[in-house]
C-alpha cells in the first residue's frame, strides 16, 4: 500500500470504523451524442467497443481499437477490427492504413480481419507491453473467432500491422478482456467458461472467470471470479468484466444482463490483487442506460482498458446500442460515446447534515503532509479561505490505542494555490495554526480520524505542499 498515491475508498481496506457515512457511486456525465458512429461500408451500421483505448507511446495519439459488425439476414457478412485515432480524446478520425482490402480497396482503417478460413471475430482486446524483449510482440491481442468456437491471439510491433499466431488456443467463451498489466509476472484474461451454464460445474448462467498465462499462448483453466448472489434479481446474469490497475489498487466493471428485459448496464468492482474482486456500493449502475429511444437505451459496455486521463478528467469510452440480443436484421445501430468525470471521483464516502466520522486503520505514515480529496455540494455554505471547512471538517491523529496524539487534536485546512488546482478539491491538513503537519510523524503508526458534514470524501494521500499541482496531467 503506497500512501504517496491517492488512497480511494473503493473498499474497506483502510477503514477502521465509520459512522453516519454512506459509500456512494458517482457516474460520469454522458455526452448526449456518440463520438464515433458507423459511417463506412465495412461498418455497415454497428461499431462496438469490444476493444481497447490506449495512448500510443511514440506519437502521443490516442488509439481506439473497436469491433465492426456487418450482419444481414441473420448471418455475418463482414467483421473486423478497426482503429480510430485522436489528438484530444474527443474528436476521432479513421486513418487510411492501406492494410486490409475491402471490396477491392485498401483505403480504410481496418487493421485485422479473421484468420483464414473464418468469418467472425469477437471481443478483440489489446495490451501494450514495453518490457517485451521481442519488439514484434510488444502489442498483443486476444480474440474469439468462428462464432465463439475458437480463441486466437495476434502480435504486432506497432499496433497497426498484425500477425495471427499460427494455431488457435483453448476456448473460454466469447467475451474476454485482457488486464492491461501483468500480475505476478503473468498475463491475466477475464473471460467466460463454456461450463458456466451447467449447474454442477458453473453458475447456471453467465458469469465471470479468470485465466492466466506465462507466455500468452498457454492459458490456465479458468476459475470463477464473479457471479450473481442472493441479493441480485433472479433475472441477473454477469455478461462480462474487465479489470485494470488504478492508483494503488485495481478497478474494474462487470456488465449485468437483465434477462427479463434483455438490457445490459455496468457496475463498478474493485480488487487489491486483480483476482479477488468485490462489488462497490449498493449495486447501483455506474454507467446507466440512456433514456428510451436513445442510442444507448438498452446496452452499454466499456473497453478492456482503464479510462484515459486528460488534464483533470477521466474519459470513459462507452459502447451503446438501442437494441440488444432480441433484434431484427440487419443488426441495429451500435455506436461509441464518451462519459467524463473529474479524476478519482467514482466513489466517495458521503456525510449529510449530521456529522459523520471516519477512523482509518493503523498505518505507517511515510512522511510529508496529509491531503484530503473532499468536495462540497454546490449548495453547501462553506466559507472559503483558511477556514474553508469551519465547523464542517476536522481531523485529528490517534495512536494505535486510539488516544489523540498531542498537538494533532484540532486541524485547519488550506486550499491549494494557483489555477492548476481548479477542480481538484485537494486540501492540505495542518495543525496548531499551520505550524505543524503530519510530516512530523514520519515512520510512526497512526490512525487518522476525520469528521465532516455536507460533503463527499473521495480519498487521502501523503504529499508535499506542491506535489498535487505537478501531478495534473496536461496534453
Amino acid at each position: 500500500m503506497n500512501l504517496n498515491q491517492p488512497q480511494l475508498f473503493l473498499d474497506d481496506e483502510l477503514i477502521g470504523s465509520a459512522f453516519r457515512l454512506q459509500r456512494k457511486i458517482h457516474p460520469p456525465l454522458m455526452m448526449p451524442e456518440p463520438i464515433l458512429k458507423p459511417e463506412k461500408p465495412w461498418e455497415l451500421n454497428a461499431v462496438t467497443l469490444y476493444g481497447t483505448v490506449v495512448q500510443d507511446p511514440e506519437s502521443g495519439l490516442y488509439r481506439m481499437y473497436y469491433n465492426s459488425f456487418a450482419k444481414s439476414a441473420g448471418r455475418t457478412i463482414r467483421n473486423c477490427v478497426c482503429m480510430a485515432v485522436s489528438k484530444d480524446g474527443l474528436h476521432w478520425d479513421r486513418p487510411n492504413l492501406g492494410i486490409i482490402s475491402y471490396e477491392g480497396s485498401r483505403d480504410n482503417n481496418i487493421i485485422l480481419e479473421p484468420p483464414e478460413g473464418y468469418v467472425f471475430i469477437d471481443s478483440p482486446t489489446i495490451i501494450y507491453e514495453i518490457e517485451e524483449p521481442n519488439p514484434k510482440k510488444r502489442y498483443k491481442l486476444s480474440a474469439c473467432v468462428a462464432m465463439q468456437d475458437k480463441m486466437f491471439c495476434a502480435f504486432s510491433e506497432d499496433g497497426i500491422h498484425w500477425k495471427w499466431h499460427k494455431t488457435d488456443l483453448d476456448a473460454f467463451g466469447d467475451r474476454r478482456n485482457l488486464c492491461p498489466v501483468k500480475i505476478d509476472g503473468k498475463y491475466v484474461l477475464y473471460c467466460r467458461h463454456w461450463d458456466m451454464f451447467e449447474p454442477d460445474k458453473g453458475t447456471w448462467g453467465r458469469s465471470c472467470w479468470v485465466s492466466t498465462s506465462e507466455d500468452f499462448i498457454n492459458w490456465t483453466e479458468p476459475e470463477l471470479v464473479l457471479s450473481p448472489d442472493l441479493t441480485d434479481s433472479v433475472e441477473t446474469q454477469f455478461y462480462a468484466m474487465a479489470g485494470f490497475s488504478y492508483q494503488d489498487q485495481y478497478l474494474g466493471w462487470v456488465q449485468r444482463l437483465w434477462s427479463d428485459t434483455d438490457t445490459l448496464d455496468l457496475e463498478l468492482i474493485s480488487s487489491r490483487d486483480g483476482f479477488n474482486w468485490q462489488r462497490i456500493g449498493s449495486r447501483e449502475p455506474f454507467i446507466p442506460l440512456g433514456p428510451k429511444g436513445s442510442w444507448y437505451s438498452t446496452w452499454v459496455d466499456l473497453p478492456s482498458s482503464a479510462p484515459i486521463q486528460i488534464n483533470n478528467s477521466l474519459y470513459w469510452y462507452v459502447g451503446g446500442r438501442a437494441h440488444s440480443h432480441i433484434q431484427d436484421q440487419p443488426m441495429p445501430s451500435a455506436a461509441i460515446g464518451l462519459a467524463v468525470q473529474p479524476v478519482d471521483t467514482m466513489v466517495s464516502l458521503h456525510a449529510g447534515s449530521s456529522t459523520g466520522q471516519l477512523t482509518t486503520k493503523a498505518i505507517t505514515w511515510p512522511g510529508e503532509d496529509l491531503w484530503l480529496h473532499i468536495r462540497k455540494p454546490r449548495h453547501a455554505s462553506f466559507t472559503g479561505g483558511p477556514s474553508f471547512f469551519s465547523h464542517e471538517l476536522s481531523v485529528r491523529v490517534l495512536d494505535e490505542n486510539n488516544l489523540p496524539i498531542k498537538g494533532f487534536e484540532n486541524s485547519i485546512t488550506q486550499k491549494p494555490k494557483g489555477d492548476d488546482y481548479v477542480g481538484w478539491h485537494w486540501h492540505r491538513i495542518l495543525w496548531q495554526d499551520g505550524r505543524i503537519s503530519l510530516s512530523q510523524l514520519a515512520g510512526k503508526k497512526v490512525k487518522i480520524q476525520i469528521r465532516w458534514s455536507n460533503a463527499d470524501l473521495y480519498g487521502f494521500r501523503s504529499a508535499p505542499e506542491n506535489l498535487p499541482s505537478r501531478e495534473i496531467k496536461k496534453t
